[in-house]
């Protein structure tokens, strides 16, 4: 009796173990822990009217602060304060995760609740984009301040050159040197309030409607579908080692020598 033979003669036990594998597949499906995706998104984008043609690299390294911002302690921090079930920070950094396409950051949480991961996601859009408006704010304090310095820089040069008329807006040059020195520190502080963002970001506005919401556990369907295939390996498996017990050695009956065939 050939393997092809013994398939045909046990087909029932394949049919069994294949509905069998199928029924289990699908009881799995409602056993496992649920576990959902939410992402919402928010747009950048640079303004070269203050740049200029930026290559590639230089292009990243910009948008790059954005991610170093919105996955800071200093947004983190206050997401897992207003969450009910947080208590470790670093547990939370567990549950988010950020990507970048171009010009779009997807930031998406992931919980065993839906309503729970679609808040989380929102919450985190929403002081992230406060912390990044809020830098964005001292990066032009910053970049104004030193607008201002370059004047006084240049109006104390000129006093020193002997260049008039010299209009300043102190009365003597200590005064100036002061207030350059006022202002260097204030600039200073502005930059590290700005956590190294550049004032020619530019952000989108805030959209808590736009969101996605994922069930990442496989279908019911999907996990029956590999239920029944695993049963159908597995009644060929036992096809395999029942042949092996009766001296099925090729699934082909074999050909008979060439003698034969002529006495016949």
């Amino acid at each position: 009796m050939n393997l092809l033979d013994l398939f045909l003669k046990q087909w029932r036990t394949s049919v069994f173990l294949m509905i069998l594998g199928g029924v289990v597949g699908y009881g799995v499906s409602f056993l496992r822990t649920p576990s959902y995706q939410a992402t919402v998104y928010l747009t950048t984008a640079i303004d070269n009217s203050q740049t200029g043609s930026l290559e590639e690299l230089e292009a990243d390294r910009m948008l790059g602060i954005t991610e170093d911002i919105l996955t800071s302690d200093a947004v983190l921090s206050p997401v897992c304060q207003m969450s009910p079930g947080c208590e470790d920070l670093q547990v939370l950094r567990t549950q988010v995760q950020i990507e970048r396409t171009i010009g779009l950051w997807a930031l998406s949480a992931f919980s065993d609740d839906a309503v729970e991961a679609v808040r989380l996601a929102r919450l985190w859009l929403k002081t992230g984009h406060a912390a990044l408006l809020e830098r964005q704010t001292h990066a032009l304090q910053a970049e104004m301040l030193s607008r201002q310095l370059e004047g006084l820089t240049a109006c104390v040069q000129d006093a020193a050159d002997g260049h008039p008329p010299v209009i300043c807006s102190g009365p003597d040059m200590e005064t100036l040197l002061t207030d350059i020195r006022t202002m260097s520190e204030h600039i200073q502080d502005e930059r590290q309030l700005s956590g190294g963002i550049s004032p020619a970001i530019l952000f989108g506005p805030l959209n808590l409607d736009h969101i996605q919401l994922r069930d990442l556990n496989a279908a019911p369907g999907l996990l029956s579908l590999l239920g029944a295939f695993a049963g159908l390996l597995l009644s060929i498996l036992l096809l395999i080692f029942r042949s092996s017990q009766i001296g099925v050695v090729s699934p082909l009956p074999e050909a008979k020598p060439a003698d034969e065939e002529k006495q016949e």
